[in-house]
Formats: C-alpha cells, structure tokens, sequence
C-alpha cells in the first residue's frame, strides 16, 4: 500500500531544542494513545513534557528508525523528519476507513523523532498536542 507524500501538520522542532527530545513514551488506552515527549528547554533551565494525543486510534506502529519497517511507507524527498506529518493519500488509511462502512474518518499520521532514533505511525480520526508541563528533573514529576 501506498502512503503519498506527506504534509506537516505540526512542528515538533518549534518547541524542541535543536539536539531533540530526551525522552519518548507511548502508552494506549482503548482507542486513545499518547506519545509522551520529554525535553529540555532551549535556555537549559528544566524539563519539560508535551503529549501528542490521538482519539479514535485502530492501529498504532513503532520501530526503530533507520531501520527495516514491516510498514510500506516510503519517505518522500523533503519529508519533514521530526515533524509529525498526515499522509492524505495513504491506502492503509483509506482500507481502515472503508472497514469502518465510511462512519469513522480514520486519517494516517507519521512522526520520526531523531534522538530517540524511532517512528510511529498512527491510524486515527485526529490528535491534538498539549501544552508544555514543567518536570521536576530529579523525579520527572511535576515541578
């Protein structure tokens, strides 16, 4: 199956720092799932977490990036690496919602996070990023 070329459709690189995340967590719950995005400030004064969470999730794939994937997604040139990105023609996508009978919107999205050295894809009907949390760093509660 094909995934198309990919449009951004948040940049994560606006709130990381330039060497990238320090840490990555995923956690799923029924049909919602989070990617959890640990990081330093850019002046080096704390950490602070930002979640990606996405709703109406009916399949969700991580692997080691670079590396083989059991998923045909081919990056197109100039894909942006560190963004996380929609791939609006992606047949997986559409297979996903036409096993739904067209009721749920499902929509195909791709994040690579550089540090981690992963990537996760995502079939769900939409995701929404949080606003940055303060982490307290002895703990990683909050501050």
């Amino acid at each position: 199956m094909r995934s198309g070329p990919p449009r951004v459709v948040h940049e994560l690189y606006d709130w990381l720092p330039g060497y990238g995340e320090n840490q990555v967590s995923v956690f799923s719950n029924g049909g919602e799932a989070t990617i959890d995005v640990e990081y330093d400030d850019r002046l080096g004064e704390g950490v602070w977490k930002r979640a990606i969470q996405f709703i109406g999730v009916c399949c969700m794939y991580r692997a080691s990036f670079p590396g083989p994937t059991a998923l045909p997604i081919a990056l197109e040139p100039g894909t942006s690496l560190g963004s996380l990105v929609e791939f609006p023609a992606s047949e997986a996508a559409r297979a996903w919602a036409d096993h739904f009978g067209g009721s749920r919107p499902i929509r195909h999205f791709g994040v690579w996070f550089l540090a981690d050295n992963s990537t996760i894809q995502v079939f769900a009907e939409n995701f929404s990023v949080t606003e940055a949390l303060r982490l307290n760093v002895t703990t990683g509660t909050r501050a």
